[in-house]
């Protein structure tokens, strides 16, 4: 009964940590804390780009792909995109692009192809299964013929060589180009438009990252002026610390959720949330992020949200239970114990009668039940080494810990 206290104490002494989960080097086999990039497959298998090597995460499972035991050029990872037959497409600081198969890696770099530079920075596919690559040299396109087409600054109406970012629009198949120092390029089948400073309303010539909503406005992410707007049909706008509540001018990256929320990485001021007119900021002042220099963001199959830092590895949150703050202290009911756990784990509760599921760290159930009584065993000798979370709906609500197995 003694330990039995001390663990329900326990529950009800956490503080807001329950609402993220910090995957780091120092808990988990994440090679290294830089996340430069995340995706995921359909079935929420999770791959994350980081400054030494290439992490894939299936059924918890971390595996690190390097230049010592792969076919990666680079350990640097710069993007990672996955086209509709599965394949890999892996972009580097100093490697060029590799394709992989989950069999074979295909590397182009400017020895073996025509790229003009082997820094890739985004590989987006049009509606026509084009390949489109952001280099620092040069906006790339490859047809299905295996035909390349560079686009660069003096030779096209491109304003800047330097790509960041392409976003394709799948319901014109145009593609929306942000580039440093050149403002923004829409690039269809026969032609160019690029807007700056000198010549639109545009607030920033470089742009980080893009996203479009419902209403196909362009949203993105400036280094220097906050989000800028391309309004459809009706000009520019722009958010910034003189206009409205944004707290930073400096910001990294973009994207919407499923109910037109914008989520904002920023530079120094770490999450940004753009919900209407309002914004609200965690940082490390305020939430348990450890570093405030948040490098990406993207949303798993799942829903959750996943931020890659700069020096603290990636987080996932629930952006639901973060924004109505489920998991308030008075509201963790329960506990795992051992943890980490190798065979079985006991669930210590103060509920008498729930239902449970345990899902990987993207969210996939593997397993679901209902208990009664406050304590109950889970036999997790199937699982697989890794991580996991184990959450509790009482009421309509669910809580969530965190389970290692080893």
């Amino acid at each position: 009964m003694k330990y039995l206290f001390l663990i329900l104490l326990t529950c009800n002494t956490i503080n807001c940590k329950a609402q993220w989960t910090e995957f780091n080097t120092g808990n988990s086999a994440l090679p290294n804390n830089t996340v430069r990039c995340i995706a995921f497959e359909q079935d929420s298998t999770t791959w994350i780009g980081t400054d030494f090597g290439l992490v894939k995460i299936k059924n918890s499972v971390f595996t690190i792909y390097n230049t010592v035991n792969s076919g990666l050029q680079d350990n640097a990872i710069r993007c990672i995109t996955i086209d509709s037959l599965n394949r890999k497409w892996i972009g580097t600081f100093l490697g060029g692009f590799t394709i992989y198969n989950d069999t074979t890696w295909n590397n182009f770099t400017t020895a073996t192809s025509p790229l003009p530079d082997d820094q890739v920075k985004d590989i987006q596919f049009d509606n026509y299964h084009s390949v489109w690559l952001a280099t620092t040299a040069g906006l790339v396109s490859i047809d299905t013929t295996n035909t390349w087409k560079v686009y660069v600054q003096f030779s096209s109406p491109l304003q800047s060589s330097n790509i960041a970012r392409i976003y394709v629009d799948t319901a014109t198949n145009l593609k929306i180009v942000g580039t440093v120092n050149g403002g923004l390029s829409l690039v269809d089948d026969t032609s160019i438009t690029s807007f700056t400073i000198a010549n639109s309303g545009i607030a920033d010539n470089s742009l980080n990252d893009i996203d479009v909503d419902a209403a196909g406005n362009y949203w993105m992410a400036s280094p220097a002026n906050g989000i800028v707007v391309k309004v459809n049909g009706f000009g520019w706008t722009n958010f910034n610390p003189f206009n409205s509540g944004i707290q930073t001018p400096s910001l990294t990256c973009l994207e919407f959720d499923q109910t037109e929320r914008l989520w904002i990485g920023s530079i120094d001021s770490g999450l940004i949330l753009k919900n209407g007119l309002n914004f609200r900021t965690w940082n490390t002042n305020n939430s348990p992020l450890a570093d405030n220099y948040v490098q990406c963001l993207s949303f798993s199959p799942n829903g959750k949200l996943f931020i890659g830092t700069y020096s603290a590895g990636f987080y996932i949150v629930d952006t639901t239970l973060l924004l109505t703050n489920i998991y308030s202290p008075e509201e963790i009911t329960f506990n795992l114990f051992p943890n980490p756990a190798t065979d079985k784990v006991h669930l210590i509760s103060a509920l008498k009668e729930y239902i449970y599921n345990i899902t990987d760290i993207a969210g996939k159930i593997i397993e679901a039940g209902e208990f009664k009584g406050t304590t109950n065993t889970l036999d997790i000798s199937a699982l697989k080494p890794g991580v996991y979370f184990v959450n509790v709906n009482s009421g309509g609500r669910w809580y969530s810990r965190k389970l290692m197995k080893e």
